[in-house]
Parts: structure tokens; C-alpha cells; sequence
């Protein structure tokens, strides 16, 4: 018989048998190791880490392939810190991806787990060291604020703090001007126990001397300002930032305000608006800022334009109750009243959609009865500020 062909010549061919996969052993590692991983993650769902940690353990034993080892070590590693008794194997973990990982943003993502995995051993000076490592890793703002965060956290630690000031200490003498130091020790007296805004001040002044074309830097540094008086010089760096960065307008304007200009900080504060100015949200920030700024009619303006353009209701309920607030702050007392019992008698007389299912009409019997206390906690002030508490009546 010929080849695809029944044996005795007749029938159907039978069909080609597929080549054997060069990988077969490769992949059939691969999954089993994936079986393993998703395994495990099921026992995780349920709260079952003895469960899944010999699971994992087995995967790693099997998996060949760097990326998928790394994510294994990962899962591994926060299955183990789920339990702190499991702290140090949690660090082990951490360590071997770290060990794997090629890009730096993953890099920082496990730096900040081995931090974790540190301070929940209490080995502070461990943890400090790699929160460090990922602040400075992070190319992202809000990542970089946790690490920095998270970092801070550690320092702030009175068990921690005077060792830590002693040590970096230490090692500004060993290598003087070293800017990494020198911005440890600016946080360590900003926001440590020992808090010492004019001494971080000082040191952060070198930090910027260093790296002078870094914003971040710069920008603590017009906070140290801002914390210790010298309003016109946060305003300097300010502006240096805004140059380069316009999104930091807003700081700009709080800055000229401290610095008695409200003028100047009204103005830029408007310019917020710009391709805004149809958007509820940035009309009522915008509002808020002017009215701290001292300028209340513009203020009042905005906040009634973006009490217009809402369209969920408990939104614009929010909306209205600060455009109250406002009314009662500039003593248009008669407004105020009139928009508060507008609100109470809203509130009273809404009811949930007919087919609302009972958890929904629940949820929003309970929303109506904060707006209803809130109302009258605003007609309490109103009064009370008028000297007319005898005279109120809900």
C-alpha cells in the first residue's frame, strides 16, 4: 500500500500522523508547571497558603523558562508574606526573581515586595535599603510616591530613627556630599521624630546643589520653604518648575498665595480651565481654590456654572450643598437657607425606582438620610452663626 493509503489498497487513506514537536519535552514542563501555578492560585482564593506554597515550591522545581520561573518566585513570594511567619522565606523569594528580572520597572515592583517581606521580619535596615532601590527605580510618579512613602514609613520608626540618623550620618562622613545621603537625611528630619524642617531645609538645599535639574528635588525643597516661612522663595523654584512642567500650575498658585499675592494665584489658578471650562469637577476644584485665595464672587461664579453642568444627582447634591456653604460664608444668609430646605425638601420627597431591587432601595433610603442630617447640620451652623438658634425650625 502506498503511503496515506488503507493496507490492502482499498477505502479511505488514513490520515498523516503529525511530526513529533521538537519542544514536546519543553512544553509539557511548561504546562505542568502553569497547572501548578493556577493550582495554587485557586488554594490562594480560598485562604489555603500551606496548600499553595509546596504547589508552587513543585513549579519551580519544573519550570525551565526564566519569565515564567520569575513570575512563580513573585507568586510564591506574596503567597509566603500573606503569613508572617513565612516573612523570610517571602524575602528568599523575592531576592531569587529579582535576581531574574531584566526590566527595571519590574525591578522596583519586586524591591518594593522584598521591602515588604523585610519590615514584616522587623529587619528594618533591610527594608530601608531596598524601598530606597525602588523609589529610585520608579520611572512613575505614583510609584515612586509609594516607594517613598513606604521608605519614610521605616524611618519614621522611633526603634529605627536614631539608629538610622547615626548610620547615614556615618556615612556622610565617609563620603561627603553624597547626594543619595544627603536626601535620606533631608527625610529623616522632615518627617522622622526628630522633626527638624529648618536642618532639612539645609540639607536639601545641598541635595538641589547636586541635582539641580531634578523637579522632584526641587520641589521638596519649595515645600521645606513653604513649611519654614520663606514663602517667596517656594514661588522661585515654583516657577523654575512650572517652566519645564505646566502641570504644577496649581502648586504655583498656593505658593503666591502663602506669598500674600492672590492676584497672581487667582490667575493661574483660572488658567486650569483652559479646554475645562465646560467639565463640573475642574470648575468646582478651580472654585475651591479661589475662594481659599480670598476671591469669592469669582469663586461663587464658578461653583453655580458647575452645579449646571452635573448630571448625577447625588453629585449635584454635593455640588449644591457647598455652593451653600459658600452662600453662608459670605454671609448671604437668606440664599443659603433657601438652598438648603430646597435640598431637605428634595430629599424628602425622592423615592427609589419602582423596580429597584430591595438592596438598591436600601442603599438609597440611606443616602437620602445623610442628605437629610447633612441638611440640617448646615441649617444648625446657619442659625447658630446668626444667633438665631431659638428662632430655627425644620
Amino acid at each position: 500500500a502506498g503511503e496515506g493509503e488503507a493496507p490492502d489498497g482499498g477505502g479511505k487513506p488514513k490520515p498523516k500522523k503529525p511530526d513529533k514537536p521538537k519542544e514536546e519535552k519543553k512544553l509539557k514542563f511548561q504546562t505542568e508547571a502553569q497547572y501548578l501555578l493556577d493550582l495554587a492560585g485557586v488554594h490562594r482564593q480560598y485562604g489555603h497558603l500551606d496548600e499553595a506554597l509546596p504547589l508552587l515550591n513543585k513549579a519551580l522545581e519544573l519550570e525551565k523558562e526564566p519569565e515564567l520561573k520569575l513570575l512563580i518566585l513573585q507568586q510564591a513570594g506574596e503567597t509566603a508574606l500573606a503569613d508572617p511567619k513565612h516573612a523570610d522565606a517571602a524575602s528568599a523569594y523575592f531576592a531569587k526573581a529579582l535576581e531574574l528580572a531584566e526590566d527595571d520597572g519590574r525591578k522596583s515592583v519586586l524591591l518594593l515586595w522584598l521591602g515588604g517581606a523585610y519590615r514584616t521580619a522587623k529587619d528594618y535596615a533591610k527594608a530601608e535599603v531596598a524601598f530606597w532601590a525602588a523609589y529610585k527605580g520608579f520611572s512613575d510618579k505614583r510609584q515612586k510616591q509609594d516607594a517613598l512613602r513606604q521608605f519614610t514609613d521605616i524611618l519614621r520608626r522611633p526603634e529605627r530613627a536614631e539608629a538610622a540618623e547615626a548610620e547615614y550620618t556615618k556615612r556622610l562622613a565617609e563620603k561627603p556630599g553624597d547626594p543619595n545621603t544627603l536626601e535620606i537625611l533631608a527625610l529623616l528630619y522632615s518627617q522622622g521624630p526628630k522633626k527638624d524642617t529648618k536642618k532639612a531645609q539645609e540639607i536639601q538645599e545641598k541635595v538641589v546643589a547636586a541635582r539641580p535639574d531634578d523637579l522632584d528635588e526641587l520641589e521638596t525643597l519649595a515645600g521645606l520653604f513653604q513649611q519654614n516661612g520663606q514663602a517667596d522663595k517656594a514661588v522661585g523654584l515654583f516657577r523654575q518648575i512650572v517652566a519645564k512642567k505646566p502641570a504644577e500650575q496649581e502648586k504655583l498658585a498656593r505658593a503666591l498665595a502663602q506669598a500674600g499675592k492672590p492676584d497672581e494665584a487667582a490667575e493661574i489658578a483660572l488658567k486650569l480651565l483652559e479646554g475645562h471650562d465646560q467639565e463640573p469637577q475642574v470648575l468646582d476644584h478651580v472654585a475651591g481654590l479661589l475662594e481659599q485665595f480670598g476671591k469669592k464672587k469669582e469663586s461663587l461664579a464658578l461653583r453655580e456654572k458647575s452645579v449646571g453642568l452635573l448630571k448625577d444627582p447625588q453629585a449635584r447634591t454635593d455640588a449644591l450643598f457647598r455652593l451653600a456653604d459658600q452662600y453662608r460664608s459670605m454671609k448671604e444668609y437668606p440664599k443659603c437657607e433657601d438652598l438648603v430646605r430646597k435640598l431637605l425638601q428634595e430629599a424628602g420627597a425622592e423615592k427609589p425606582p419602582a423596580d429597584a431591587k430591595p438592596e438598591d432601595s436600601k442603599a438609597f433610603k440611606e443616602r437620602m438620610d445623610r442628605n437629610i442630617a447633612r441638611g440640617k447640620k448646615a441649617l444648625f451652623q446657619l442659625y447658630e452663626e446668626q444667633g438665631k438658634l431659638e428662632e430655627l425650625k425644620f
